[in-house]
């Protein structure tokens, strides 16, 4: 699933937003409001924006030297 998030072509920078707008273009459209796989986007979505915080948290680590421990 990784791959997919890399897929995206992110950057660190990018908002939440982005990313599940990203995220929606890469779902097959007659599933993107089919009501049977609603639990499975949103599964998909939660794990696209987890990757995405901690890619946030890598950039910020090796560009500022912050380590967030949360």
């Amino acid at each position: 699933m990784f791959s997919t998030y890399l897929r995206l072509n992110l950057h660190a920078d990018d908002t939440y937003i982005e990313v599940i707008r990203r995220a929606r273009r890469k779902i097959k459209k007659e599933a993107r409001s089919d009501p049977a796989q609603r639990d499975a986007r949103h599964r998909f979505y939660s794990r696209m924006m987890t990757y995405h915080r901690q890619s946030r948290e890598l950039f910020r680590e090796v560009v500022y030297g912050e380590i967030n421990d949360a």
